[in-house]
């Protein structure tokens, strides 16, 4: 990038800088490939934070699973709002079903449009965001 105070002047071909670059450059560790999180690694985060009784680690529990079940990226389950979870009965009546908006600069949506995401309430068991979202709103 040219910086429009002079043509001449380039900012980052000082002795500084280089000197920095060659210095940081051995110090730089390569990056790590990110590792998928597995049902069952996300089952026994789910039991630490139900076992701590913690608000933090059930909040953040909640999180993992809501961004686990519905495709989410940590960064849309973050960035959302109350207002961007609905809740309602089935027709027939038997399970809930949420409605997940995903904001539009999510990374994924590449005309940048807002879509929604539908998780279905689990017919059985401990391990259902929907039940986990229910109960974290109403504490």
């Amino acid at each position: 990038i040219r910086h429009s105070i002079c043509t001449d002047y380039d900012p980052l071909a000082s002795e500084i800088v280089g000197q920095m670059k060659q210095t940081l450059k051995p110090l730089a560790k390569p990056a790590k490939q990110k590792r998928e999180i597995t049902y069952d690694l996300l089952m026994e985060m789910h039991e630490c934070a139900e076992d701590d009784c913690l608000p933090i680690g059930r909040r953040d529990s909640c999180m993992f699973m809501l961004a686990y079940f519905a495709l989410l990226r940590v960064s849309e389950v973050v960035r959302m709002n109350r207002e961007d979870i609905t809740l309602e009965r089935s027709k027939k009546g038997a399970r809930i079903l949420m409605t997940v908006y995903v904001n539009p600069l999510c990374k994924n949506d590449k005309e940048r449009k807002e879509h929604e995401r539908l998780v279905r309430e689990a017919a059985s068991g401990r391990h259902c965001v929907v039940r986990q979202v229910i109960a974290l709103l109403k504490a």
